[in-house]
């Protein structure tokens, strides 16, 4: 199932339709709506990504985000990616995001931090551009590797989380 807000619904559906294994719900990350229906599931246990969402959101919002999820789908796993503080306060120097309306409004320095704000999240794992694997890090300019890899504080400004909600 993906969550959408519904023009975004209404601008996938040009390109992909709903099946027994691709479902749409218009609704907000904020929203209940959605944690109802997808508990009429038969799954006991779910997978969540949310790919470009929680760094619009404020930390408030975010941290609602994670309680919704650990109430209602624990033993879940929650993949999402987040920014650091640098990124945050560099977004206008972006080659893509300078040119959007849309502005980051929330970052975190150290992942690990979440399981502060909630005893029913455990960082399973995280990865940053110093641990990314080469096959991946190959995409990217050969400025930009080395930018990563010999600037310990540009390493960390983008990274990929799992997390275990209990």
């Amino acid at each position: 199932m993906g969550l959408f807000t519904p023009d975004v619904i209404q601008l996938r559906q040009q390109f992909f339709s709903e099946s027994s294994r691709r479902k749409f719900i218009a609704a907000s990350v904020l929203d209940n709506l959605w944690i109802e229906r997808i508990k009429k599931t038969s799954t006991p246990t779910y997978m969540f990504v949310a790919e470009g969402v929680l760094m619009y959101l404020g930390e408030q919002k975010v941290k609602q985000v994670f309680d919704k999820l650990i109430e209602n789908f624990s033993d879940s796993l929650f993949a999402f990616d987040s920014i650091s503080p640098l990124m945050l306060k560099n977004q206008q120097r972006h080659d893509s995001i300078r040119h959007m309306s849309a502005n980051f409004d929330w970052s975190i320095s150290d992942i690990r931090e979440i399981q502060n704000w909630n005893s029913g999240c455990q960082v399973m794992e995280v990865v940053t551009f110093a641990n990314l694997e080469a096959k991946f890090l190959r995409r990217f300019s050969l400025i930009n590797r080395l930018l990563f890899k010999y600037i310990p504080l540009l390493r960390n400004t983008y990274r990929l989380a799992l997390l275990q909600l209990a």
